[in-house]
Parts: structure tokens; sequence; C-alpha cells
């Protein structure tokens, strides 16, 4: 990955960079370079991922997913994937140079009620910096595939015409359509494509779609 004055990074690890283009990768300033994962800290955050889920699931959205709960309780203070981040202890080494502080709010008591440091809690000198990892490094490649996308839809048809005697007659069909994970020319492999590119027909039409169901409605159900 290549900074913006031309340096480039060639770390260890899964980089999580927040921005395309880094201030300076040859730096050793947190404020400068882009945070990295070991394979051995992805798979432990992983596992604390799945503890936090265990605890305060089932979400009901994305937003319960990511953000911290209104609450009087120990889950309140972050959301899950923070959680875990924290538990996981992945910036350990970030912050082993810096040190904790309570913000003061006193100035605004009378507006924030919470304004104590009980309330308020330590925060750590490198939040936010790009050497650290919080959620929305995770977030950020994952984001769109969080939300899974029906693959079973329905369509209807309507059709009219007018007899000599002048009646209309009118008709309505309903189809449910799956689409399934085959191809619709089935050359290629469906879950595990090998590394030459899809079939032509393939790269235009994309995978198959089965009519599962079809039947025609009364005027009521229109």
């Amino acid at each position: 990955i290549e900074s913006i004055q031309g340096t480039t990074d060639s770390g260890t690890g899964t980089p999580f960079p927040l921005s395309s283009s880094a201030s300076d990768t040859n730096s050793n300033n947190g404020w400068e370079k882009f945070s990295r994962i070991s394979d051995s800290n992805i798979e432990t955050l992983a596992e604390k991922i799945v503890e936090q889920v265990r605890q305060r699931g089932p979400f009901m959205s994305i937003a319960d997913f990511v953000n911290r709960r209104i609450a009087d309780d120990s889950l309140s203070a972050q959301g899950a994937i923070q959680e875990a981040i924290e538990q996981a202890g992945i910036n350990s080494e970030v912050r082993a140079a810096t040190s904790n502080t309570i913000p003061n709010y006193s100035d605004y008591a009378s507006i924030f009620p919470y304004s104590d440091a009980a309330s308020v809690g330590a925060r750590n000198n490198a939040t936010g910096v790009p050497l650290e990892i919080n959620q929305a490094n995770i977030l950020l490649p994952i984001a769109p595939k969080l939300t899974a996308r029906s693959d079973t839809f329905k369509i209807r048809a309507y059709g009219e015409v007018v007899s000599i005697g002048g009646d209309t007659v009118q008709a309505v069909c309903e189809a449910t359509v799956q689409r399934v994970p085959e191809y619709v020319n089935t050359v290629d492999e469906p879950w595990f494509p090998d590394e030459r590119p899809l079939d032509s027909i393939n790269q235009s039409f994309g995978r198959r779609f089965k009519v599962v169901n079809i039947r025609w409605l009364d005027r009521a159900e229109i």
C-alpha cells in the first residue's frame, strides 16, 4: 500500500486502513500509519465476536448489532464489535506507550447529567488514531455483506380483453420466482469457481431463476 509520500508498506498481517492513502507508511507515528491485524488476532477477534453475539443476540437490526444499547448494564458502554475488539486485546501494543484520561465534562453538568467521572470512565489517549483498530475498521470491508438479499420474490402479470358484446374480461397470474446458486450455463461451478473467467452466457445472465409456483388470482386478491 503506497502512502501520500510515496512510501510503501510491506508489513505483515491484514491491513485495515480507514483511508485509501495513508500519510506515511514508514513512520512510527500512530497518526500516520494504518492498522494491521495478524491471523491469530483475527481468529481471537472472531471468537470474541461470537461470545458477544451469544450474550446480546438476537439482534433486531443492523443498528442493534453495531451500536451500543441504551441501558444501565455492562453491555451498554459499546457495541458488540467494539467490545470484542477490547476483549481480544488487539490494541494493547498501540496503547502500551499511552495513558488513560478521564474527560472533564464538569462545565456541562447542567445539560449532561452523567458528566461525573464514574459515569464517563477513562479513555485511552490513542483512541481514534489510524494505527488503532476500532469497529469502523472491521465494518468498512464487511458492511456490504451484512444484510442478506432475498432471492425469492413474486411477479404478477395482468391482462384484459374486451369481448364483442363489450364485456371486459380480466386475468391476473402470480408467479413465485427463486434465484438458485447454479449458473444459467452449468459449465461454471456454482460454489467454487476456478480462476478462469465465467462463461460469456453467465457473465450476461448470472444465476438461474426458477418459477417454483404459479397461480391465478381472484378479483378479491388483486
